[in-house]
């Protein structure tokens, strides 16, 4: 079961201010709903929090959509991070990696 995805985006607006170079990322957790995984716990963390796996992995299809980034990484990326979602997403009868490619 896919519990947590955590991302990051970098906008291309040019560089940060100076002495803050966090200001040109967005980033946040994507969660199933768990009592250890709390905003209180990580404080300056945006945390979205999903009743189930298969709510999760729309929100992410959704956030793919909505930053529109031009590449997606991860660790592993064939099996391990996006294969592994990929996998989930088609258990649920999501093909995320179909899903999350822009339509013309």
């Amino acid at each position: 079961m896919v519990a947590v995805v955590s991302w990051c985006f970098q906008d291309e607006e040019g560089p940060p201010p100076e002495g803050d170079r966090r200001a040109a990322f967005r980033s946040g957790i994507l969660a199933v709903k768990n009592p250890q995984l709390g905003s209180q716990r990580l404080r300056d963390i945006r945390i979205d929090e999903y009743d189930d796996e298969l709510e999760l992995i729309h929100a992410l299809v959704d956030l793919v959509h909505e930053l529109d980034p031009d590449i997606l990484a991860g660790w592993e990326v064939q099996r391990a991070s996006w294969g592994y979602l990929a996998t989930r997403g088609r258990e649920h009868g999501i093909f995320i990696i179909r899903k999350a490619q822009p339509s013309d």
